[in-house]
């Protein structure tokens, strides 16, 4: 994108990228299996990191042989994060809200494109104060196919009735990369430390440690006036 088309739009991932939240998932799930004492190696479970609900749980029912168990483990894992986030044990991720500041500031509309359901995504977004700091937000039910397919982000920029040009997006998942890539978009990623990313990336406009490297590359670009 060159002069033609300049920045008007940041969107984000949230779970892994503006909220620390991959840990408790895996920490969740851990919990159900071990509840219904079925073992389960770390790896699996990290593996999962950036994909749909109802991937999961097909990966979970062939796992466990049975759908009516794997849901009865997604309710034991779905309270259990629940107990995990009452405890104060999940965390915006450093600069996150200060990043979403920076934008506004800047007059650059907000936006996040989650494979996270509806349900779970709301009471995060009240948790942690960011409803009023977002433009507007695609969940996992609203699109036929979860990432790495690009509908959440073809799905945001039909909300917010913009083009690819005008975007950017921050992403820390192998799985959310590819789905901003396979929408044409250019994707900084922010890989979650927390989790080990599985497969290599493909190239991408950037890789920065933190919103505040993110911050900088987004005052580059608006600079250069693209």
């Amino acid at each position: 994108m060159s002069g033609a088309a300049k920045l008007s739009t940041v969107i984000f991932d949230m779970d892994g990228c503006l909220v620390d939240t991959e840990q408790a998932y895996i920490k969740a799930w851990a919990h159900a299996f071990e509840v219904k004492g079925i073992p389960i190696a770390q790896e699996e479970l990290i593996s999962w990191a950036g994909t749909g609900k109802n991937e999961i749980n097909e990966i979970v029912t062939k796992i466990v042989g049975s759908r009516e168990l794997a849901m009865e483990m997604r309710q034991i894992r779905e309270d259990y994060f629940y107990v995990i986030l009452d405890r104060g044990e999940i965390y915006m991720k450093p600069y996150a809200g200060e990043i979403l500041e920076f934008l506004r500031n800047r007059g650059i509309r907000t936006a996040v494109a989650s494979s996270t359901f509806s349900d779970r995504g709301n009471i995060l977004l009240d948790h942690f104060g960011l409803r009023d700091k977002l433009d507007c937000v695609t969940w996992g039910d609203e699109v036929e196919n979860p990432k790495p397919s690009p509908d959440a982000y073809l799905k945001t920029l039909e909300k917010c009735s913009v083009t690819k040009e005008e975007c950017i997006v921050f992403e820390d998942s192998y799985n959310g990369v590819m789905a901003a890539l396979n929408a044409g978009l250019r994707v900084i990623n922010v890989p979650d430390t927390s989790v080990k990313m599985m497969k290599e990336l493909p190239p991408v406009y950037a890789v920065v440690h933190d919103f505040k490297e993110g911050m900088e590359v987004v005052r580059r670009i608006l600079e250069s006036g693209d």
